[in-house]
């Protein structure tokens, strides 16, 4: 299980700094190997279980099977990079995931009234293709 706290707190990592298409594209992307190959390309750095689990990924080239912890639906459109342009934090869709060790879902972003009252709130456009392709 990724330690979003001990990246966060212990490491300075921002979010951007793993999921680095939130700044450019419609996904944030989910790291691949070349990011975590970074800091743990040997067992210096990574004393703890887990990470010496992603020395193992990295020493193989092989990905790690992340578990996805948010999947809208396809008629839905998220961009990332508006939200990080319009200096929307992550933790208003995502909750405080990096304060916590294990990543857990902090939102329920199952429903509609989420999105709008964010967007009546920031005074963002809500029509409907806003956030629905056709």
């Amino acid at each position: 299980m990724f330690n979003h706290l001990l990246h966060t707190e212990t490491a300075r990592l921002t979010c951007t700094f793993c999921h680095r298409h939130a700044e450019k594209y419609r996904s944030a992307g989910i790291p691949n190997i070349d990011v975590c190959r970074a800091c743990h390309s040997t067992d210096a750095v990574s004393k703890r279980p887990q990470a010496l689990r992603v020395v193992e990924y990295v020493k193989a080239g092989k990905e790690i099977p992340w578990q996805r912890m948010y999947e809208l639906p396809e008629y839905v459109v998220f961009p990332h990079w508006v939200h990080v342009q319009s200096q929307v934090d992550c933790s208003a869709c995502h909750g405080l995931t990096g304060a916590k060790e294990r990543p857990i879902r902090m939102v329920d972003r199952n429903y509609m009234a989420f999105c709008i009252d964010c967007h009546e709130k920031r005074g963002a456009p809500i029509d409907c293709t806003t956030c629905h392709s056709s």
